[in-house]
């Protein structure tokens, strides 16, 4: 393997300007497969190219060291696991199920002996000791480590899923960090307190299991099984939705949970629901969200901004056109031209929307003013943006530079899905208004707050950046004649004065396969002061969303940022400023037994004896949303029981098996970000 480093003195000169980046350049001998951050502060790069190499990154992604040499030949494809409970502790696993762990980051590794092949490993979230294991041999073996991997015991057999309590926030929900989850071989999802000295059944005929912060999800056939952290995971809630066989969970936050459900793994767009706090019922958001099996839902989340997501939808005609068009029955060159006058339906169909209240309401995007010209006078003419499909490079929106997003797209009509005339947007205000700051489609990135932006057109090899948030572009940096920028990246909280820039390129005088370099751009020698936290005079602003006259989670929420020309350290922990307002109707949601009808809750069934087995000695009806923080409470009429019932698991699971609710959306909306996806099993012919 050829490693080496050229500094920037030896590429462009002996010394530095005062207004220059410094630049570092590593060249590998293999494309650049994939990566993680890790450390305390997120400040080394674990690299994996494709030939099974794997590299350790350190000083801002300037230095690189080849890491576990062993990893060669069948263990070409290494994963590489890294615990949330202790930033610095890693586990690698071989392609033939070896492993190895570090406790630094890769910087020295050493190989434990299991004596079984690992295919499946489960690191604790709050306790860096415990490892759980599972291997694919038969019987299917679940193994515990209590020590870090060195010594393992066997708990449990026939399992094809094990998982721990999501995260540290479901352990201090009250429920056990010794908590374990298990999906057996016969589709018994089975919780167990004692690492299985004792287990107990929680449902039957499951195909898959997937956690998150606040629910689990279950599937059967045509069925998605919903449960609440804020009950402990015992109920568990039935969404059944007929002719329809996939679910995928796109989001959650402590009081929602987003499912896609589409009619099939190949569908091209699904239904997107959105369910109350708990999982029990589930409201149509939005028809026809675009989708694909590769790349999910088409649409993101806008990271740093309650409540804000952009979707990509179809209209109710153009999709009942093509349902009719997929139903036809065709055979040979009709079957092809009816496959590509599908296509053509779906690509030249397609709108972005925006919400800002978690999907109860919708809107198209604008851009700046002389941004219209490019719709040619058409009556209906907004931004278009590429969220995930059509396009390599996604929608970019960060946690540390709330309301600043970038991405490509188009004005007109619907997105321009087959041309390549794509501009690049940026909007400063989470998405209300846009303007273009950039000629056809770009990878991108920011850090620093969004106050360092750096862009490279697709196929190019020139990066151009950016010091004050956009508004001017000042230098161009060339990487290499026959290179091409593939990929802008920053550290995980984008608060650093670097990016790290992936170019491809040839080497011709040793073979043709494509190789990697990686370019360190630091800005660090552009900054002399930490930034002063005055408001009114300093170097941050409060910036607060156009809608922040309204509440949302019974608060109002204003953000601080770092002004975009300020050439400082930003260190600046706390960047949210919240007032909690008084508590409304919208800041409730109806209790289990209840429906909304005409903005009152009404109980679906009127049989009070009924209605208190769901509940404890008396119950309104109402309930405030998990994760609202609005001050006081709603007076509403109470019911008292003359008699409570004890809530057994078996009796509260069947009667609110009986009470799901799915109603119709009112409104366009939907919402956001894809985590994962819950297939249900085609069964064997």
């Amino acid at each position: 393997m050829q490693l080496y480093f050229l500094l920037l003195a030896g590429l462009f000169g002996a010394a530095l300007a005062d207004d220059e980046a410094e630049i570092h350049l590593t060249n590998f001998d293999a494309r650049i497969k994939d990566f993680l951050w890790c450390g305390v502060d997120s400040s080394i790069l674990i690299l994996r190219a494709e030939n099974g190499k794997l590299f350790r990154g350190s000083s801002k992604g300037k230095i690189y060291k080849r890491i576990l040499q062993e990893l060669n030949g069948a263990n070409a494809s290494a994963r590489v696991v890294k615990s949330e409970a202790n930033p610095n502790l890693v586990y690698f696993l071989g392609g033939s199920g070896e492993l190895w762990i570090s406790n630094n980051c890769g910087d020295t590794s050493k190989m434990l002996k299991t004596g079984f092949p690992i295919s499946q490993l489960r690191l604790h979230p709050s306790v860096s000791d415990w490892v759980l294991a599972q291997t694919s041999l038969e019987p299917r073996s679940l193994y515990l480590s209590q020590d870090s991997g060195l010594n393992w015991q066997k708990i449990s057999e026939n399992i094809i899923q094990a998982e721990w309590p999501f995260n540290t926030e479901q352990i201090k929900a009250e429920i056990a960090e010794s908590t374990i989850y298990a999906l057996t071989t016969s589709k018994q999802l089975l919780q167990t307190t004692d690492f299985f000295k004792s287990t107990k059944m929680i449902a039957e005929g499951i195909d898959a299991l997937a956690l998150t912060e606040t629910f689990m999800f279950l599937t059967r056939p045509n069925e998605l099984l919903v449960s609440s952290v804020h009950e402990h995971f015992v109920p568990t809630y039935s969404f059944t939705s007929e002719n329809k066989s996939h679910f995928t969970v796109l989001h959650t936050t402590k009081s929602r949970a987003l499912v896609l459900v589409t009619s099939s793994l190949d569908a091209a767009f699904g239904d997107l629901y959105v369910s109350d706090s708990y999982g029990s019922r589930f409201e149509l958001s939005v028809r026809n969200c675009i989708y694909s099996s590769i790349h999910g839902a088409d649409f993101a989340r806008i990271e740093g901004v309650e409540g804000s997501y952009v979707a990509n939808v179809m209209g109710d005609r153009v999709a009942n056109d093509y349902k009719k068009l997929e139903e036809e029955k065709v055979e040979g060159a009709m079957a092809t031209r009816k496959s590509k006058i599908a296509t053509q339906l779906v690509q030249n169909n397609i709108k972005s929307f925006i919400t800002y209240d978690y999907g109860k309401t919708w809107k198209y995007m604008r851009a700046s003013d002389e941004e219209l010209h490019s719709c040619f006078g058409d009556d209906i003419c907004s931004l278009h943006l590429f969220i995930r499909r059509f396009t390599t490079v996604p929608l970019l929106s960060q946690k540390s530079s709330p309301g600043v997003i970038v991405a490509n797209g188009n004005m007109g009509r619907s997105l321009n899905t087959n041309s390549l005339d794509r501009q690049v947007y940026m909007s400063r205000d989470g998405g209300y208004s846009w303007e273009q700051i950039g000629s056809k489609a770009h990878v991108h990135d920011m850090t620093d707050g969004g106050s360092i932006v750096a862009m490279a057109k697709l196929s190019s090899p020139v990066l151009r950046y950016s010091l004050n948030g956009g508004k001017e572009w000042v230098k161009e940096i060339m990487t290499r004649e026959n290179a091409t920028i593939t990929a802008i990246f920053t550290e995980p909280n984008a608060n650093g004065q670097y990016v790290l820039v992936l170019a491809e390129f040839f080497n011709v005088s040793i073979d043709e396969s494509p190789r990697h370099s990686i370019y360190s751009i630091s800005f660090g020698n552009l900054y002399t002061r930490k930034c002063r936290q005055d408001m009114e005079e300093g170097d941050y602003e409060l910036w607060k969303p156009h809608y922040s006259k309204w509440c949302l989670m019974g608060r109002k929420v204003a953000y601080i940022r770092k002004r975009p020309s300020m050439m400082c350290y930003d260190d600046l922990k706390e960047k949210i400023q919240t007032e909690d307002c008084e508590c409304s109707a919208g800041d409730y949601e109806c209790d289990h037994g209840f429906v909304r009808v005409n903005s009152t809750c009404v109980p679906i069934v009127n049989d009070t004896a009924e209605l208190c087995s769901l509940h404890k000695s008396q119950f309104t009806g109402y309930r405030k949303i998990a994760g609202d923080s609005c001050r006081g409470e709603m007076s509403y009429k109470s019911i008292e029981c003359e008699y409570s019932v004890m809530k057994s698991s078996n009796v509260w699971t069947i009667l609110l098996l009986s009470l799901i609710h799915i109603s119709e959306p009112t409104r366009l909306g939907m919402i956001s970000y894809a985590v994962f996806c819950l297939k249900k099993k085609k069964k064997k012919k």
